[in-house]
């Protein structure tokens, strides 16, 4: 819904864009159906793109955050929230909602990923060509590629509990990186692009879920992460009162808008 951080997970995270004194986060509408909650993040808890956000984590009964460095410089990989992970998947609660903030893409691109995911070294296809756009083009995809290893890690650990479970991996925005401007990065003040809004939505059901319970999702079908409050109660099987099915990209009655 936004080229930005702060501006798309806010709207994200809560069910109205606290827009309303009876406003609820996602974190509070999980403690309030009975599951324990887990925030475990490697992006800083404080700073002028992070406060918000773990106001809401904080209202998680269990948050970690493993990272004290601005995205712009040397951080933690990401896989440093795979043992957190297990810690979260270990607990004997018979609910669980667990948050991953993963800093993935922000930034520089070659300081997100480990030496081995150092992948691409050809000149890629662009309609800027330039020595330094190639070489931050395939950074861009070095980092896309640790993700995607990320996301398998965590499917595999959430599949090995055997449990109705389900994993659900979005990006909070787009990078536009040399495909539409000669520009990288992500910034709707001046010309915003396609990139910048067109996100991964990945969702991954465990096949105890689906012998449990149907969901209607047809992944071609346009949606916003603003209403995803909606979406996750569904796959969570709660309710609430103020929940619209026609947001719930897993409803039969959800309507795609513009």
């Amino acid at each position: 819904s936004e080229s930005h951080t702060i501006e798309s997970l806010q709207a994200a995270l809560s069910l109205d864009n606290f827009k309303k004194e009876t406003e609820s986060t996602l974190i509070q509408l999980m403690n309030q159906a009975g599951f324990k909650t887990f925030w475990l993040s490697n992006q800083i808890p404080i700073g002028i793109y992070d406060t918000l956000l773990s106001k809401v984590a904080k209202a998680s009964d269990s948050y970690v955050f493993t990272n004290t460095t601005d995205y712009g410089s040397k951080t933690p990989y990401d896989e440093v929230l795979l043992p957190h992970l297990d810690i979260a998947l270990k607990d004997d609660s018979p609910n669980k909602f667990i948050v991953l903030h993963l800093l993935a893409t922000h930034g520089r691109y070659k300081l997100r990923y480990p030496d081995k995911f150092d992948i691409f070294k050809d000149i890629p296809k662009t309609r800027f060509p330039k020595k330094a756009n190639f070489e931050i083009i395939n950074t861009y995809h070095n980092s896309i590629s640790y993700v995607d290893y990320l996301v398998d890690q965590v499917i595999n650990k959430v599949s090995s509990k055997n449990q109705n479970s389900f994993v659900v991996y979005f990006s909070d925005h787009g990078e536009e990186v040399f495909t539409d401007r000669d520009f990288f990065g992500h910034n709707d003040l001046e010309e915003p692009t396609r990139s910048m809004f067109e996100i991964p939505f990945v969702v991954w059901l465990s096949p105890q879920y689906k012998s449990n319970y149907t969901i209607d999702f047809k992944p071609e079908t346009p949606f916003s992460i603003e209403h995803l409050m909606h979406s996750i109660s569904d796959l969570s099987k709660i309710d609430f009162n103020e929940k619209e099915s026609k947001k719930s990209i897993f409803s039969k009655d959800f309507e795609p808008v513009k």
